[in-house]
C-alpha cells in the first residue's frame, strides 16, 4: 500500500511542474502587459528620453526582466548569460539578436556596446540615421546592419563604417560549428525560481490591485469552497447510492421512470438556471435562507468560521441543494447501470441458483460490486464541484474561490488568478489520487496485479 502510495506522488510531480510552467507563463505575460500599459501612458511623455530610460531600466528590474527565465538556457556561441548584466535592460535584446550574426560572445560585447553608445548620437531628422536609430529601438539586428549596407559612404561617421567593417568581417569568419547551439546553467538567480520562491517560501506574492499577499486572499475563500464541495460530495454520493439502488430494485415501475425522468431534468437544466430558481424558491423560506453576505463583525474578514456560526449557516443550504440536484444524476443513474450490468455477471447468477434471497445478493454480490464504478466520478466530482463553485458563489454572493476568481479576472489581478488556479490543479490531483488509492484499497484483482 505504501508503495502504490509512494508511485502515485511521484507521479504529481511533473503534474505540478507542468502546472507551475503554465502559472509563470501567464504571470510572466501579465507583467509583460503592465510593463507596457505604463510605458504607453501618456503622462510619461512629459518626460525627457533620459527620465524614461531610467524608469524602464527601474520597471524591468524591479520585475526581474534582466534575470534568465529558466535554470538553463540555450544559446548560440555569441551569447553568454552574463552578458545581461553588461547592457541596460532595455537594449539587451537588440545585443541578443547581434549575437546571432557574430557568433562570438566577446565581439557581441564589443561591437553591442559600440552600436548602443552611436545610437546616442544618431540624428532623427536624417532619414538614414533614422532607420538605423529605428532598427536599434524594434531589437533588429539583422535590420540594423543591411540598412548600414544601403547607407550612402558619406551618410555614415567614421564610427559607423568601423562599426560596419567589424561586423562585415566578423560574417566572413563564421563558421558552421560556431552556429550549433549552447547550453548554459544560470543557477537560481532566474525568473522562473524567482517566481516559485515568491509564491511557496517567501509567501510575498502580492496582489497587484491591493497589494495584500495573494494567499492571505486565498485561503480564507478555501475554506468556504471547500466545506461546501466536501459537504455536497457527501450528500451527492449517499443520495445518489439511495437513489440508483431504488431504482434498480424497481425497475420498470412508474415510480423507477419518474426517478429518473426527474434526475434526467435537473441533470439538463444548466448549473446557472437552476441556481436562479433555487434562489428564487429560497424566497419562501425565512431570510436565514435568503441570498446576500451573513452578518460580519467588524473589522472581520469573510471565512469558514463566519459561516459556520449558527445566524449564518443558513446561507449555505440553498449552494448546497443547487450542486446536489445538479450532480446527484451522475451517481444516481451510473450505479443503476452498474448494478443492471452487474446483475448479469456469473458470480450475480451462481449466487442466485444457490437460492439466497435478491436483498442478500444485492447487498453482499450486486451492489459492492458495482459501487467500483463510480468511484472515478467521486474522485473527478472534487475539481468539477470547485470549478462549478464561480457560478454557485457569483448567484449566491458566496465570497469562496469562484467568487475571488471572478472578480481577480474582472480587475486583471493575474497574481491571485496564478495563486487560485494553483490550488484548483492541486485538488485536481488530490481527486484523482483518492480515485486511484480506493481502487487499489477495494479491488482486491488490482492489488495482486501491482
Amino acid at each position: 500500500m505504501i508503495a502504490f502510495f509512494g508511485r502515485r506522488l511521484l507521479w504529481i510531480v511533473p503534474i505540478i511542474l507542468g502546472a507551475l510552467t503554465l502559472l509563470f507563463l501567464l504571470n510572466e505575460s501579465s507583467l509583460q502587459r503592465q510593463t507596457d500599459r505604463i510605458f504607453s501612458e501618456e503622462e510619461l511623455l512629459v518626460l525627457s528620453i533620459e527620465e524614461q530610460v531610467v524608469l524602464q531600466q527601474d520597471i524591468m528590474h524591479r520585475n526581474g526582466f534582466d534575470l534568465p527565465v529558466f535554470y538553463f538556457s540555450i544559446h548560440n556561441k555569441g551569447w553568454r548569460p552574463s552578458l545581461r548584466r553588461q547592457f541596460p535592460v532595455s537594449d539587451y535584446n537588440f545585443v541578443r539578436s547581434l549575437s546571432a550574426i557574430t557568433l562570438n560572445s566577446e565581439s557581441t560585447l564589443a561591437l553591442g556596446k559600440r552600436i548602443l553608445r552611436v545610437k546616442k548620437s544618431l540624428k532623427q531628422s536624417d532619414r538614414y540615421n533614422y532607420r538605423l536609430h529605428q532598427a536599434i529601438n524594434d531589437d533588429d539586428a539583422r535590420n540594423f546592419v543591411r540598412e548600414l549596407n544601403k547607407t550612402p559612404e558619406n551618410q555614415l561617421n567614421d564610427e559607423l563604417r568601423e562599426i560596419n567593417s567589424a561586423i562585415q568581417t566578423q560574417i566572413a569568419n563564421r563558421s558552421i560549428l560556431e552556429a550549433l547551439p549552447l547550453v548554459s546553467w544560470n543557477g537560481i538567480n532566474n525568473r522562473f525560481h524567482c517566481f516559485i520562491s515568491t509564491m511557496f517560501m517567501s509567501g510575498n506574492l502580492r496582489s497587484n490591485v491591493d497589494g495584500v499577499p495573494v494567499f492571505k486572499k486565498i485561503w480564507p475563500a478555501v475554506g468556504i469552497t471547500l466545506f461546501i464541495s466536501l459537504v455536497s460530495l457527501l450528500f451527492l454520493v449517499c443520495i445518489g447510492i439511495l437513489l440508483g439502488n431504488y431504482i434498480f430494485k424497481r425497475i420498470g415501475s412508474w415510480s423507477a421512470n419518474l426517478a429518473q425522468s426527474i434526475l434526467y431534468v435537473f441533470y439538463a437544466i444548466p448549473l446557472f438556471w437552476l441556481a436562479t430558481l433555487i434562489l428564487y424558491a429560497g424566497g419562501v423560506f425565512p431570510s436565514a435562507l435568503s441570498a446576500g453576505l451573513p452578518v460580519i463583525q467588524p473589522g472581520e474578514t469573510p471565512s469558514l468560521s463566519t459561516f459556520l456560526r449558527l445566524d449564518n449557516i443558513g446561507f449555505l443550504i440553498l449552494p448546497i441543494i443547487t450542486i446536489i440536484l445538479s450532480e446527484v444524476a451522475v451517481i444516481a443513474i451510473q450505479l443503476y447501470r452498474a448494478m443492471l450490468a452487474t446483475a448479469q455477471k456469473k458470480f450475480v447468477l451462481a449466487a442466485h441458483s444457490r437460492g439466497l434471497e435478491k436483498d442478500v445478493v444485492l447487498l453482499k454480490y450486486n451492489r459492492p460490486f458495482s459501487l467500483f464504478t463510480i468511484l472515478t466520478i467521486i474522485g473527478n466530482s472534487i475539481p468539477n464541484l470547485i470549478s462549478g463553485s464561480v457560478v454557485i458563489e457569483l448567484i449566491f454572493n458566496i465570497p469562496g474561490m469562484g467568487r475571488l476568481l471572478w472578480d481577480s479576472l474582472y480587475a486583471y489581478d493575474w497574481s491571485v488568478v496564478s495563486g487560485l488556479l494553483l490550488v484548483g490543479i492541486l485538488f485536481s490531483v488530490l481527486g484523482q489520487l483518492f480515485t486511484d488509492t480506493a481502487y487499489y484499497y477495494f479491488n482486491p484483482e488490482l492489488r495482486s496485479n501491482i
